[in-house]
């Protein structure tokens, strides 16, 4: 604001060319950057005025000396000068703004004082106190209540002076009576001139202002009228809107401005967007910026929902508040959707894992079954040929089971918690168990089936055998599917080892039907099939080598392809396993497991009486006592009528699921070993389970030296 007045446009002034360039140099020149804008306002008034006395005094000093009124003409050149001398004095450094007004002042009133009274009332002088009048209420500021008051005192003192003092005729120079006429005139004319200049000079500086203040005021009008929230001005003691812009009327659905001003801001804004009432600062008198989130209702009766912001200032009369509405419906209904499109999809995935979870609880009934059967058959004295057949029969049983847990790991892939275990395993034979899966397959199709493994790898390593193996059989599965005559060959090369571990390279290649090289990038990309006659004629779901690729990873491995279409394809990763220490076995094979030294009592709760018969036939294998209960009901009742070492307990049974019955168990006895026996199957399942108080679990279908080796643990360490 400070440098507006002196780049704003200048009033014109009655003179032109040299003189008005003077004039206009005189006025402007003498401003300085660093007065505020209250003080250069007043300079310009300052200055503007002292011209006027300069041609007051000027032209009474010339018109005195011309008609011999000398000692007239010498008061209004010591005033001159005197007013020169303190134009200069308050000029040196900046204004003195109430010493520039009071001193200027005083000298024209002394001025014409002394001059009606050396020539007389008659004489007309105190005329030009009504000039100086309207020059003074130019320079002053209304504002200042105290200096304007002052200002009028001296005038009305000035004026009784002339009056009271003054003498009809003057008493110290002789004049004639025409002179006095001639003189009167002169001064009338002479003070008519004056004002009409200052008067000129106030009009146009009034227009400049004028002018100033209406841009200044459609400024802000455009600011306040464009903004793109609804502002509302409100007057802090009433409540009552006093003001607001052409959005309000908008968003407000109001048919005039009108019809808003005069109402209370409660009229419009209803509550908070949490329902909570109305906080003081938006209803009441606030010295404090407040800013939320409120429900609206328009002139219709229409409901929003605004984010609102108060701010308070005060005018020259009374306290008020600027209160700004901007319309976030869009933006809460977004959010809102988002939050029901995210309570959707985890109800959604609670729903997904529910379904799986009791898919693979049906599931894995049966096939506790099978797998339980095919072990209670490989441990009975069988003819040599068929036990190749039951370990057939037992390892694509076992197969089956991964099968089902692949749905559990798309699931876990995409949650980022699928994890492999590490488990010392003979690589050789594992490779052997891997090619005896596959050997009949093969040969029922009648093509070769190579299987290459380095003689150094006839060790066992740390991998975990069910993943590893998940990879490799579904590249083989995918190899024999795809290959219609030929070979297909599995390769195990040790790239590298030491006594530590070896850098161990796997790789399935195969003669078969081959892949593009521009689709290669996408064959490990989840339910991608080479073209829509590839998933028609050889179906599968796309999702064995997206998770295969993933595995590999998980083993800080990368699985690639190499593939030539109608020529075949190779599949290969390097992983480097770490080698296994052998330690002295604590647990024997299950075929040559040694039953328990004494009794122990076993209390197993199995609703599934094939999974009853099978659990039955290896706890009397171990020389157990064994107490079956088909339901929950009866496991408590039986618990409650004796003494047991360890119980075995279903999740999910009639009448009281196993979680009720280990409540119950846990009541008098907190420290009995109770093992979960379940085919449930679920993330973080071990320490959930131990958290709700379960001692261990063993998952069905079970391995029977896993079940053996933890009865075995509980019952002789019962503090284990």
């Amino acid at each position: 604001m400070k440098n507006n007045l002196q780049n704003s446009p200048r009033p014109a002034f009655p003179v032109s060319g040299i003189i008005r360039r003077m004039v206009d140099q005189f006025v402007y020149g003498t401003l300085n950057s660093s007065y505020t804008f209250e003080e250069r306002k007043f300079a310009i008034r300052y200055n503007q005025f002292f011209l006027c006395a300069i041609l007051f005094f000027m032209a009474g000093f010339l018109f005195k000396f011309f008609n011999g009124l000398y000692l007239s003409s010498f008061v209004c050149l010591g005033s001159f000068g005197l007013s020169l001398l303190n134009y200069l004095l308050l000029h040196r450094n900046t204004y003195r703004r109430h010493l520039a007004k009071y001193s200027l002042l005083a000298l024209v009133n002394v001025a014409i004082v002394g001059l009606s009274y050396v020539e007389g009332l008659h004489s007309g002088t105190y005329i030009f106190l009504f000039p100086f009048i309207v020059c003074q209420t130019f320079i002053l500021n209304y504002d200042e209540q105290a200096a304007f008051r002052t200002s009028i005192i001296i005038s009305l003192v000035s004026i009784m002076m002339v009056f009271t003092i003054s003498p009809p005729l003057s008493t110290l120079q002789h004049l004639a009576s025409d002179n006095y006429r001639s003189i009167f005139y002169l001064n009338c004319v002479l003070a008519f001139v004056i004002s009409c200049l200052f008067s000129y000079i106030v009009i146009k500086e009034n227009k400049k202002n004028e002018i100033g203040l209406l841009q200044e005021r459609l400024f802000l009008d455009t600011l306040f009228n464009t903004a793109l929230d609804a502002i509302f001005i409100v007057d802090q003691r009433t409540g009552q809107i006093v003001n607001c812009n052409t959005k309000a009327v908008d968003l407000f659905n109001s048919p005039g401005k009108n019809s808003l001003l005069g109402t209370t801001i409660d009229r419009w804004v209803i509550s908070q967007y949490n329902a909570d009432p109305l906080p003081a600062e938006v209803v009441g008198y606030t010295k404090e910026i407040w800013e939320g989130e409120v429900k609206c209702i328009t002139g219709q009766g229409l409901n929003f929902v605004g984010a609102i912001f108060v701010s308070p200032f005060r005018d020259e009369i009374q306290p008020l508040k600027k209160i700004s509405i901007f319309d976030i419906t869009d933006r809460k209904n977004a959010e809102e959707a988002l939050i029901d499109a995210k309570v959707k999809a985890e109800e959604a995935a609670l729903s997904k894992a529910r379904f799986v979870s009791n898919m693979s609880h049906e599931l894995r009934t049966p096939l506790n079954g099978i797998i339980g059967t095919t072990n209670l058959l490989l441990q009975e004295n069988i003819l040599a040929e068929q036990k190749e057949h039951f370990d057939i029969l037992k390892y694509s049983s076992e197969h089956m089971l991964e099968l089902i847990n692949d749905v559990l790991d798309v699931n876990k892939i995409d949650a980022g918690r699928l994890e492999i275990e590490k488990k010392p395993n003979n690589l050789k034979l594992f490779i052997d168990r891997i090619e005896t899966i596959f050997h009949n397959q093969f040969h029922s199709k009648n093509i070769a089936f190579v299987v290459k493994v380095d003689p150094k790898l006839d060790r066992k390593f740390i991998f975990d055998p069910t993943r590893l193996g998940q990879v490799l059989q579904n590249l083989l599965s995918n190899a024999l599917k795809f290959t219609h005559r030929g070979s297909v060959t599995l390769d195990i090369k040790c790239v590298s080892a030491s006594s530590d571990a070896a850098t161990v390279e796997f790789s399935v290649t195969d003669t078969g039907i081959g892949i593009e090289s521009k689709k290669l990038p996408h064959v490990f990309e989840r339910f991608y099939q080479a073209d829509v006659m590839t998933t028609r004629k050889y179906g599968g779901s796309g999702l064995g080598l997206s998770i295969s690729k993933k595995l590999i990873e998980l083993y800080k491995g990368e699985l690639k392809v190499e593939s030539e279409l109608y020529k075949g394809s190779r599949f290969h990763f390097m992983l480097t396993l770490n080698s296994y220490v052998e330690k002295k076995p604590l647990i024997q094979d299950t075929s040559q497991q040694q039953p328990l030294n004494s009794t122990a009592r076993v209390l197993i709760a199995e609703d599934n009486p094939v999974n009853m018969m099978i659990a039955r036939r290896f706890l009397q294998k171990w020389n157990l006592e064994i107490f079956e209960a088909t339901d929950g009901q009866k496991a408590i009742e039986l618990f409650n009528k004796g003494q047991y070492d360890i119980l075995l307990i279903d999740l999910e049974m009639p009448e009281k699921d196993g979680y009720m019955v280990l409540n119950e168990v846990r009541e008098s006895h907190p420290h009995l070993p109770v093992i979960a026996f379940t085919a449930a199957s679920f993330e973080n399942m071990g320490p959930l389970l131990k958290e709700k108080g379960f001692t261990d679990f063993v998952q069905k279908p079970f391995k029977p030296e896993e079940l053996h080796a933890k009865i075995l643990k509980f019952v002789r360490n019962p503090a284990a």
